[in-house]
């Protein structure tokens, strides 16, 4: 009862630092977790986004990877693999993550507007008014989109 609590406790604090953007500081705390916990997903996925937010996307990359090993609908954990893929400009990976990630919610703004970046920075313009227009019908309100359409018109 007590370890259970113990890590409760352990992973309570992990999520209010990444919560409070004290990325380094959750980086720390998860860094010290007991040997039997440092694997467990939750652990890896609060890792991973530290990581990413303190722009080691490789090191982020490998956590998700952990924890998508186990939990294969982890949507926003394929997500942000899929930007740390994105920043270190992997695009057929940043692709299949997001691609994935519409497989599993088709209504994923977001995601549709990232596909339409990845397609717009290899020149394929058609395709990225394809995503835009696909994000923009579930956000017809955002000005942002709106001009990234706009703009390919031209």
């Amino acid at each position: 009862m007590g370890e259970s609590r113990a890590y409760d406790a352990f992973i309570e604090k992990a999520g209010n630092l990444v919560d409070s953007k004290k990325f380094d500081d959750a980086i720390e705390h998860l860094s010290s977790a007991e040997a039997g916990w440092k694997e467990n997903k939750r652990v890896q996925a609060y890792l991973g986004y530290a990581y990413f937010y303190t722009d080691q996307f490789r090191k982020a990359i490998l956590c998700f990877n952990k924890v998508l090993k186990d939990v294969e609908r982890a949507e926003n954990i394929r997500f942000m693999r899929g930007l740390s893929f994105d920043r270190l400009d992997d695009v057929a990976s940043a692709l299949s993550d997001y691609l994935q990630v519409l497989k599993l919610n088709p209504r994923a703004k977001s995601v549709h507007r990232n596909i339409g970046l990845l397609y717009e920075s290899m020149g394929d313009h058609e395709k990225a008014k394809f995503y835009y227009k696909k994000a923009l019908e579930l956000d017809e309100d955002d000005p942002g989109l709106r001009q990234q359409l706009a703009d390919l018109d031209i």
